[in-house]
């Protein structure tokens, strides 16, 4: 009876001992799933800027002329698939004025995109 008993307690604290570490681990797994929740909307934003920005310069190459844009869009910032928080993001105007004063050769063709929404306030010209 004796050993039985003294085998059920190291039984029992190798238990807990496993316990202790899952509950570790699982801590540590909420807080890293957690950080890439958060990071996750920002990393997607900046991906889809890269992408616009590749897909201008793809352009700019093979037309040979500049591409200027002007886009009003309504992006989305969520969290785990939820919208949390909807803003216009608008390119000023004055940049699209300088972009079109500093294009380098005087004679370089310019192409301008403009993407508004319809029925905007903002006028895409100044």
């Amino acid at each position: 009876m004796k050993y039985l008993v003294t085998f059920l307690i190291i039984i029992n604290s190798i238990f807990m001992m496993i316990l202790d570490i899952y509950t570790d681990i699982l801590g540590y797994l909420f807080w890293v799933l957690l950080f890439i929740a958060m990071l996750s909307p920002w990393l997607s934003m900046r991906s889809l800027q890269r992408t616009r920005l590749r897909l201008i310069a793809l352009m700019e190459r093979k037309y040979g002329s500049r591409v200027i844009t002007m886009i009003h869009r309504q992006e989305r910032i969520g969290l785990l698939g939820v919208p949390i928080y909807r803003y216009i993001d608008i390119e000023d105007s004055e940049a699209i004025i300088r972009a079109i004063r500093t294009t380098p050769p005087p004679n370089m063709p310019i192409m301008l995109i403009l993407h508004t929404p319809g029925g905007s306030c903002l006028r895409p010209h100044k």
